[in-house]
């Protein structure tokens, strides 16, 4: 329940009239669309995504560019199909000539915040360039972990909309890898 609250508060603060528009980049690691009731998964309860859906855009057909995390990222964020990127799966950083949107978005005086779970798109694998903040918990990896619970990627992620630049545009990019782990999700 509290996850599902705190995704609510998340979706609550991209609906308050702002002075600048805010700009909403949610990834869902490993999740097929027939999991998602706003694509009509017959067995699927999904009210937070499909609310989502239906205030934002929810595209009918998207394809990853590979079957790894940085390297569909990698291409999700540079507009480059992996032969552009030279990204060929997880632990090959995006290289630093590789223009990504943050860093667009950055040059046209947008404030760029990010939020992900898992190591495949820690800071070191060059996401992060372009983001004033870039939220991956790449300490837990000292511990054995390799993801970030759902509900600490949303307070993460409500954290960054606390700090971010008034009057300025904002793209929050969350990565959610929770899929991956026993399904246990309840809060999309």
């Amino acid at each position: 329940m509290r996850r599902a609250l705190a995704l609510l508060a998340l979706l609550g603060a991209c609906r308050r009239p702002a002075p600048a528009p805010l700009v909403l980049l949610v990834s869902w690691d490993t999740t097929r669309a027939d999991a998602l009731s706003c694509y009509g998964g017959p067995d699927a309860r999904t009210p937070v995504a499909d609310a989502l859906a239906a205030r934002g855009v929810r595209f009918a057909m998207a394809l990853a560019a590979s079957p790894t995390t940085l390297a569909s990222h990698a291409s999700l964020m540079s507009g480059l199909d992996t032969h552009g990127t030279r990204v060929v799966r997880n632990g090959f950083p995006v290289p630093e000539d590789v223009p990504l949107l943050a860093e667009r978005l950055r040059d046209a005086g947008w404030d760029t915040l990010a939020a992900v779970s898992a190591f495949p798109l820690e800071a070191d694998m060059g996401l992060a360039r372009g983001f004033r903040r870039y939220e991956d918990h790449a300490w837990l990896g000292w511990f054995g972990e390799y993801a970030v619970p759902a509900d600490d990627t949303v307070e993460t992620a409500l954290d960054l909309l606390d700090d971010r630049r008034p009057g300025r545009p904002v793209f929050l990019f969350v990565h959610f890898f929770a899929a991956h782990r026993p399904w246990t999700l309840s809060l999309i």
